[in-house]
């Protein structure tokens, strides 16, 4: 490699911090000495979808990172720990040198026409890559070895369009322009229709070595008109460096769904502009649909009028409710159908059987969202009846037997007392109570139950024991107790009395 000599002032005053530079046998003019600048650092600039920078903006300089460069202009790598592990491998076309002023096209491996470049970071790196890579300083000491570089590059990883951006300086003079974005992307979430986010805040710093200049933010993209941006001391702004700069924005949702935008605007940086990508859902306003019966307990085959009602009806579109009735052990079935009345009302009669569950929806229009009302349930009172059978004749409300020693002795001829449940419940049990009239009041003095049969019903006798049962008054009821789809419900009493 050529050696380079350089120059020597034949005399110096290090005292005052002039220089005396003999130049053609005359002495120059003193001047002060000016400080040699030195910039060692590794930033990158990484759009939405980069692979290797994943849409970070990131700034390492010597005074928080450890930055190293070690080859010469045939190949240079370049490191940068602090925070974040960055790497940088460079080297011209095949056979040539790193020439300053000059801007190469690159791949990841280089060939004959394109420089080689492999910017990585954090562990994450391109297969392959394209780009452009521009040497603004480029110098060796006197060993061969690197001491002064600046580039300015710009990488595609493995085809993608996105591009990651940035600058690369080494004890260079040359100063370099960049900015850290503390959120290049805001989720704003689900966000109600027509109401306006709280303001998310976006701060911009200076983090290069010249003054940052910026254009004007602009909200841009398919939802941009959801997006505002209520304070701004970002457009039309240079920022000095270690300064920064800041903007609020703010979703106000106008459509339901995924909205999406994003915050744009210049900046004299490798990238050329800052963007904030923005998402945000618009969550439709809630609806309430509500329903209500005109009884809660009915008899069997009685019936109901069910009312649904649209709370928002006054501002939806859609005015359609639909109400649903499911009996028990049946599937849900659609009764009524229509547009809501002047009150927001819809209204229908139903006839019951067993015990039924009432719902109603509401399908939503583009601005309120679908709506279930709560279930309200009707109970339904099963017939349940008794009489005594086989009298052989009836005084008032009572029914009359004679006595006959062939009850107790054979269970032949005592009263009889017949029973039923509708709807049918076979299998079933129900009680039986037994009452005496004695000193004035009714008492009970058999407490019975037995099973329904097959169709319903069942008879049971009552046997007395002696003739003191004569004259007495006498009544019976049956109770049947409840179950999953009818309530409980006793018959009326049914009178008789033993007569000789």
């Amino acid at each position: 490699m050529p050696q380079f000599s350089r120059p020597k002032p034949i005399r110096t005053a290090p005292r005052i911090g002039l220089v005396l530079i003999v130049v053609a046998g005359f002495i120059g003019v003193a001047v002060p000495a000016q400080a040699v600048v030195s910039i060692s650092a590794f930033t990158m600039d990484s759009q939405p979808g980069d692979y290797v920078g994943q849409g970070q903006t990131i700034t390492l300089t010597s005074s928080d990172a450890t930055i190293s460069a070690t080859g010469d202009a045939t190949g240079i790598d370049m490191t940068a720990y602090g925070g974040h592990s960055l790497e940088a491998v460079l080297a011209p076309p095949t056979g040539g040198a790193l020439t300053a002023g000059t801007t190469y096209t690159t791949t990841k491996v280089g060939d004959a026409t394109n420089a080689a470049m492999d910017v990585g970071g954090d562990a994450r790196g391109c297969s392959t890559s394209t780009g452009t890579m521009t040497v603004h300083q480029i110098s060796v000491d006197g060993g061969g070895q690197i001491d002064a570089l600046a580039v300015t590059y710009e990488q595609h990883c493995d085809g993608g369009t996105p591009a990651l951006f940035g600058e690369l300086r080494f004890q260079s003079s040359s100063g370099f322009k960049a900015d850290i974005v503390d959120h290049t992307s805001l989720d704003f979430g689900s966000q109600a229709l027509f109401t306006s986010s709280v303001a998310h805040s976006v701060t911009i710093t200076n983090s290069g070595s010249s003054n940052l200049v910026l254009g004007t933010a602009v909200v841009t993209g398919a939802a941009s008109s959801d997006y505002s941006l209520p304070t701004d001391t970002c457009s039309g702004a240079t920022v000095a460096t270690t300064a920064t700069c800041s903007f609020d924005i703010v979703f106000t949702p106008s459509v339901a769904g995924a909205r999406t935008a994003s915050v744009t605007l210049t900046a004299n940086t490798a990238r050329g502009g800052i963007e904030i990508v923005l998402t945000g859902t618009g969550a439709k306003l809630t609806s309430k649909v509500t329903i209500k019966t005109s009884d809660t307990k009915v008899n069997l085959n009685g019936a109901v009028t069910v009312t649904a009602h649209l709370d928002q009806f006054h501002d939806t579109t859609n005015k359609h409710l639909r109400i649903y009735a499911q009996p028990y052990g049946s599937g849900k079935k659609l009764i009524k159908s229509a547009n809501v009345d002047s009150s927001g009302n819809l209204k229908v009669k139903a006839d019951l059987t067993r015990r039924t569950e009432f719902t109603a929806s509401f399908d939503g229009d583009a601005v309120y969202a679908a709506d279930d009302s709560p279930g309200t349930t009707v109970w339904v009172f099963p017939i349940v009846k008794g009489k005594m059978i086989r009298a052989y004749g009836r005084s008032g409300k009572y029914r009359l037997f004679h006595y006959t020693s062939k009850c107790p002795k054979a269970h032949r001829g005592c009263p009889t007392f017949a029973m039923s449940v509708s709807p049918n419940h076979r299998g079933k049990t129900v009680y039986v109570t037994l009452q005496l009239y004695n000193t004035g009041r009714w008492q009970t003095v058999v407490k019975a139950k037995t099973r329904l049969n097959a169709r319903s019903k069942q008879t049971i006798g009552f046997i007395y024991r002696t003739k003191s049962v004569i004259g007495f008054k006498s009544r019976v009821s049956v109770r049947f107790p409840g179950d999953a789809d009818h309530l409980a419900r006793s018959s009326r009493w049914s009178y008789f009395k033993v007569t000789t």
